[in-house]
């Protein structure tokens, strides 16, 4: 998905005329002539004339775009890097703040979360979330990149059956280490690398764990295989196909390559950069923007009484007695549907600002309450406050968007 500092002529000197000379002038009786304006003016120096003048500073340059809060889900195209299909998205929203949350290879379509204004504070959520893919894998070349717009390292028949293939693909289910690509953003003394790659330098790289979690054969004509995969952070699919190749003694590159899935956002409701043109103003084209709430949706919701929510708003910690996950958010973070356990609370717990001895009860109770990790936080008077930390039965401020006014 594409990116983005005369002087006026000198007047001639205005002097006497030859034919009307003024007359010398007599200094008045109040005032000697060592007492004229000349030479009460302090002399320059030379040292003061030839010392150079402190360069003046530059002017701040007026941001760009308007305040713009919330989430694009976008379908990015082919031939883009994501930083490209980020600054087009801003562009047509005239937003002055954006950011994505993980990039997607030039060759690959599909799904890219962008953020804008205060939804950028977030967007480290979705780094580590989990994505979903399917990708096309030619068997039989070997590219250098690992993809179809590499140069070919080697040519191989693709002659393996349809068991050696399934025996093959059993290798890349579930946890296992997997070697990254040479053409990656990962750094090796601080340089990226792709650069390394692009000179010809190969270095080794260290195997890191990834998981798979679903990997799903779609079909497979000739030598070309479509698959559906369900991955955690970290992984490549390029490393997959590189691997794969390997395994069955031919070689093998990702011809295709379309992301699906990030979290809980699917690429069937995302918008893309021609649906977004078609729309006249920027204003208008902000309606496909989610709010930032619904960004982080898929985490467990913690619910605090409105008297509560002011100390944490304030940047106090909060400590919960009793679990406090509110019914529908804590089975979004078990894999279940929104809202599929209903909005009725169960059971009860106290809260109370860490230190300032305050208490109160009601908050809501859910079985499946997380003991750690981060959660949103909401109250009935001030509804969604923004994310936390739970820890050891204690909730820090993580994020705040909203400050709820003291209760009366």
């Amino acid at each position: 998905m594409p990116p983005v500092n005369s002087s006026l002529p000198e007047s001639p000197s205005e002097s006497p005329s030859p034919e009307s000379p003024s007359p010398p002038e007599s200094p008045s009786p109040e005032s000697s002539p060592g007492d004229s304006a000349e030479s009460r003016a302090p002399a320059e120096s030379t040292a003061s004339r030839d010392k150079p003048r402190a360069p003046s500073k530059p002017r701040a340059k007026k941001p760009r775009g308007v305040e713009v809060d919330g989430m694009l889900l976008l379908d990015k195209p082919a031939g883009l890097t994501s930083n490209q299909a980020l600054q087009i998205a801003k562009r047509l929203l005239n937003a002055r703040k954006a950011g994505h949350t993980g990039s997607l290879d030039p060759i690959a379509t599909g799904l890219l979360p962008l953020c804008f204004g205060e939804t950028t504070r977030v967007a480290e959520l979705f780094l580590g979330a989990g994505k979903r893919y399917w990708v096309r894998i030619k068997f039989g070349v070997d590219t250098d990149t690992g993809d179809r717009e590499g140069k070919t390292l080697r040519e191989a028949k693709a002659a393996f059956s349809e068991t050696e293939l399934h025996a093959a693909l059993d290798k890349f289910r579930g946890r296992f280490k997997q070697v990254p690509p040479m053409f990656s953003a990962l750094k090796r003394d601080g340089r990226p690398l792709y650069k390394l790659a692009r000179k010809g330098i190969s270095v080794e790289r260290e195997a890191r764990e990834v998981t798979v979690y679903d990997l799903r054969v779609q079909q497979r004509s000739g030598d070309e295989l479509d698959l559906d995969i369900a991955c955690s952070r970290g992984f490549y699919l390029r490393a997959l196909a590189r691997d794969l190749g390997e395994a069955l003694g031919c070689g093998a590159h990702v011809s295709a390559l379309r992301r699906t899935a990030v979290g809980d956002f699917s690429v069937e409701d995302a918008v893309g950069i021609a649906q977004m043109e078609k729309l006249d103003t920027p204003a208008a084209r902000r309606k496909f923007l989610l709010p930032t709430e619904r960004a982080v949706a898929h985490l467990p919701e913690v619910s605090v009484p409105d008297n509560i929510a002011f100390h944490l708003s304030r940047g106090r910690p909060v400590r919960v007695a009793g679990a406090t996950v509110a019914a529908g958010a804590a089975g979004a973070a078990t894999g279940k549907s929104d809202g599929e356990s209903g909005g009725e609370s169960a059971g009860a717990g106290a809260t109370e600002p860490v230190g300032t001895g305050a208490e109160s009860s009601g908050a809501t109770a859910e079985p499946a309450a997380p003991k750690d990790g981060v959660v949103r936080v909401v109250s009935p008077g001030g509804g969604f406050l923004g994310l936390a930390d739970l820890a050891d039965g204690k909730i820090t401020p993580k994020r705040l968007f909203h400050r709820p006014r003291p209760p009366r």
